[in-house]
Order: C-alpha cells, then sequence, then structure tokens
C-alpha cells in the first residue's frame, strides 16, 4: 500500500488549506457528486478536520443508504461536524432517522504501541457543551443523539437497540476500530456503507483493522479521497458489479478505485496536485545539484510560497 500511502501524503497539505478549499467549494459546488455539500459543509466546516472531499464522500454514500433500515453513526465525533453535517442532510431531505454521535470527549484512550504511530493519550479532547449548543442552534436537535463515554459503554448500548444504514468511524485507533466493528457489524444493513477515515494516514492502526477485517468477511475495500476508505456490508469480489484488484499480496484484501473515478473534482485536484508537486520536485532537483556540485555560477531558483501555488491550481 506504498502508493496509496504516498498519495494521501502528497494531497494532504494541499486538502488542508482551509482558505483554497472553501474558494474550491464556491466555484465547484455545482460539480461535487452530493448536490447537498455546496450548501451544508459551510455549516459545519469549523466543526471538522475534514476536507470537503471526504465530505462528499460522506453524503454521497449516506444518501444512497437512506432507503435501508435503521439510524446513522459516527464513532469518534471529535467537534462532531460530520455528525452535524449528516443530521443536516437528514433535515434537508426530510427523512426521520437520527445520528448517534460517539465520543468520549476526553481525547483518545491510550493507543497500542503494536499499531499505532504518531497519536497520544488525550488527544482529541474536546467540549461536549459546544457540541449540544451548535446541534441547538442548527435546530438539530430531533436528528442528534449524543452518546456520551468510552466505546466500551456506549457500543454496546447503541449495538443493543438500533439498526444502522450508515456508520462513519473516525476513532483513529487500531484498537476502537476493531471495537466498533465487532459491535455495530452485525446491526449495519445489508448494502450499508462503513466509512472509515484515517485509513492511509500512516500511522498504521486503522489501516491494519481494516485489512483484516475485510481479508476476514472478502469485502471489497473502497478507497476514498485520502485518507478515506469504505466498506459495503456483504460487497465482495463474488457479488459482481464492482471492478476490483488486490495488492502484490494476493492474500491481502482486495481493493477498489470506482468510487473515486466517480469523483471527477477530486481527480481534477489530484492532478492539479501532481503538477504542483512535479514542479517542485524539479526545482528541489536543481537546489540538490547546486549544493552538490553538480551546478556551476549563479542559478535562479523559483521558492514561490504555497499560496502561490494555490493561486495557480485556479490558473490565476
Amino acid at each position: 500500500m506504498d502508493l496509496l500511502l504516498l498519495g494521501a501524503l502528497f494531497s494532504a497539505r494541499v486538502a488542508n488549506n482551509r482558505g483554497y478549499l472553501r474558494e474550491l467549494l464556491a466555484r465547484m459546488g455545482g460539480e461535487f457528486r452530493s448536490p447537498h455539500l455546496a450548501k451544508l459543509w459551510p455549516l459545519i466546516e469549523d466543526r471538522t478536520l475534514l476536507d470537503p472531499f471526504r465530505g462528499d464522500a460522506i453524503l454521497t454514500y449516506a444518501e444512497r443508504a437512506l432507503d435501508k433500515p435503521g439510524d446513522l453513526a459516527e464513532c469518534g465525533a471529535f467537534r462532531g461536524g460530520i455528525s452535524l453535517l449528516l443530521a443536516s442532510l437528514l433535515r434537508e431531505l426530510g427523512v426521520r432517522k437520527r445520528v448517534h454521535v460517539l465520543d468520549s470527549f476526553e481525547g483518545l484512550p491510550a493507543p497500542n504501541p503494536a499499531y499505532d504511530f504518531g497519536y497520544a493519550p488525550g488527544e482529541f479532547q474536546t467540549d461536549e457543551a459546544q457540541l449540544v449548543r451548535r446541534i441547538e442552534e442548527l435546530g438539530l436537535s430531533d436528528h442528534c443523539v449524543v452518546r456520551r463515554g468510552w466505546f466500551a459503554e456506549t457500543l454496546p448500548a447503541l449495538a443493543a437497540d438500533h439498526e444502522l444504514c450508515f456508520v462513519h468511524i473516525d476513532c483513529d485507533l487500531h484498537d476502537s476500530v476493531v471495537a466498533c466493528l465487532d459491535h455495530l457489524y452485525p446491526r449495519v444493513a445489508e448494502g450499508a456503507p462503513i466509512v472509515f477515515d484515517d485509513y492511509s494516514d500512516g500511522a498504521g492502526g486503522v489501516m491494519t483493522a481494516v485489512d483484516r477485517w475485510a481479508a476476514r468477511t472478502g469485502e471489497v475495500i473502497h478507497l476514498g479521497p485520502a485518507p478515506q476508505a469504505t466498506i459495503v456490508k456483504g460487497l465482495t469480489p463474488l457479488s459482481g458489479g464492482v471492478s476490483w484488484f488486490r495488492a502484490e499480496d494476493a492474500a491481502g484484501p482486495a481493493y477498489s478505485v470506482e468510487h473515486l473515478r466517480e469523483h471527477a473534482v477530486y481527480a481534477r485536484f489530484l492532478e492539479r496536485v501532481q503538477a504542483m508537486h512535479e514542479d517542485r520536485l524539479a526545482d528541489f532537483g536543481r537546489f540538490v545539484a547546486l549544493c552538490t556540485g553538480g551546478a556551476s555560477g549563479p542559478q535562479r531558483l523559483r521558492a514561490p510560497g504555497y499560496q502561490d501555488w494555490l493561486r495557480a491550481l485556479f490558473g490565476g
């Protein structure tokens, strides 16, 4: 999966530039897959670390799943932005379902050193009261159920009482992802999506958990806007109707990029990011040649700021 991790690394810095993405959304809102993204994203963007590419994928999966039985759930809500996005979608469409918002609001538990790299206990701690206020301000109280607590407490209670048509798992750590799947997968409707954030974030834990789960169930891992990935319950290579491939290790899980190919805006974004990095790599090569004696004489090296690159994305 080195290629996937490399793609995530190259696209992440640009995708996290809020000013650029705000302009992109304004210019291309009608070209995203979800017709609701341009209207709903500005309501919640200050409450999430995700970019609108992943938001578009989440909305698209959720919209397609609303005819299935059950509610929606987010495991690892942080400031609640994606839960608010999903609840806003339900209200927009007049769907009488609810989003179950699961978080400790105390930050991450202790990472598993065997799988997780780069995370610390307590990271992403946030204020539940602020989220509750935003739910009320947006008029989403009928569509949001906040379930505070560690997953060992909240997952069994949710699974005992509710079917689910959509799950977003954004809990960063291997053991937390495994717990979510163990408890909630049996309650997810057949053909419903389970979307994972941080799959290709380079930390390793989420990817390991998802890959092992998919290898066991035989389900296809649909690669999304980095670092996102999705499993559709029951969809395997034998199901037909989906093109897929395996990595060099033939015993590993099956992957699909079909959903990425549907995402025309993201594809164009990646092409621009590729061009940006190719230009920067050429500049860096000239700099290395100068430092190592491979070039002589005065050199004029371009050194544009990142905002210059972002402006170049729009041809301005």
